[in-house]
């Protein structure tokens, strides 16, 4: 009834990093399980349905529509409505489900940075490329949970402060279900540097802006930034071989930083950029108390 082989061949998404989809892959999942397709475009329409292939006399007057009949449970009509509304409409496109239109969101941050993206070399095949795209940064509203989205497309939550929105095709596993950590920890790393003046003081406590500032790539201020927010700005290391300096650093109102109180990876992240002197996080050592370490 459907053959897909020339069209996925031939399908325009993979040389275009910045349009969404893979292959048409999915349009062609909805048509596999459907009971019942009808496809109307410019140039007239057919339907599949139990009794085979129809040509439609009549199609649209602009666009396309596409309807599908299939079988669905209530707990799946659900989950699919439930996803619908995740999504984030592109700018001048009007999205409506189930008769409602889907409300407009700004973002409260764009800017630019380099991610890996997928993109078709001449020969055919996909290659892993490192490309200059956007990320909008949008509040996470009453009741969502913070999500990673490729174009407006929820892709996987990650519980964090915003959500990220990716304007190029995401590395994706075969699922479409999530994408690789390295990637999801480069997004991570990219915001926080970017956003790190919102932060509020038990963000600073959270996984994701622990992990971004134990990376390399994570900016001066942006540790500094960090530091002053979850330890305030005096503040010390502990240093185990001089009890008496931890404790008159604590007598003069000084926070002692233990070990315990961030990753290793932070901790080697830290003593990396303090031999530098540019890069140091800004730690003070009050007279007699506490060592850099």
């Amino acid at each position: 009834m459907f053959s897909s082989q020339n069209h996925a061949a031939s399908s325009s998404k993979k040389a275009n990093p910045e349009q969404r989809g893979r292959f048409n892959l999915g349009e062609k999942l909805v048509l596999a399980i459907s009971d019942e397709v009808t496809i109307r475009t410019t140039k007239g329409g057919i339907r599949f349905d139990a009794d085979g292939r129809h040509s439609l006399r009549y199609g649209q007057p602009v666009g396309s529509r596409i309807e599908c009949l299939l079988r669905m449970t209530i707990d799946e009509c659900r989950a699919v409505a439930a996803q619908a509304r995740k999504l984030i409409s592109p700018e001048l496109i009007t999205t409506v489900f189930n008769g409602t239109r889907l409300n407009p969101r700004l973002p409260l941050e764009l800017f630019s940075t380099t991610l890996p993206t997928d993109v078709v070399s001449k020969d055919g095949f996909l290659r892993r490329v490192d490309r200059e795209t956007t990320i909008r940064v949008f509040v996470v509203l009453s009741g969502e949970t913070a999500t990673l989205y490729e174009m407006g497309i929820p892709v996987v939550a990650t519980g964090d402060k915003w959500h990220y929105d990716i304007g190029q095709k995401l590395p994706l596993t075969l699922d479409r279900e999530n994408v690789q950590p390295n990637f999801l920890r480069q997004v991570r790393v990219a915001v926080f540097n970017r956003m790190h003046g919102q932060l509020a003081s038990e963000d600073a406590n959270s996984e994701w802006a622990e992990a971004a500032i134990a990376s390399p790539d994570c900016a001066p201020e942006a540790v500094q930034s960090y530091m002053s927010r979850r330890f305030g700005e005096r503040r010390v290391s502990y240093d185990s071989s001089d009890p008496e300096a931890n404790k008159l650093a604590v007598s003069q109102g000084y926070t002692v930083v233990h070990g315990g109180m961030m990753s290793s990876a932070a901790w080697a992240e830290r003593q990396s950029r303090q031999r530098h002197p540019a890069c140091r996080p800004g730690y003070s050592r009050p007279q007699g108390a506490g060592r850099r370490r």
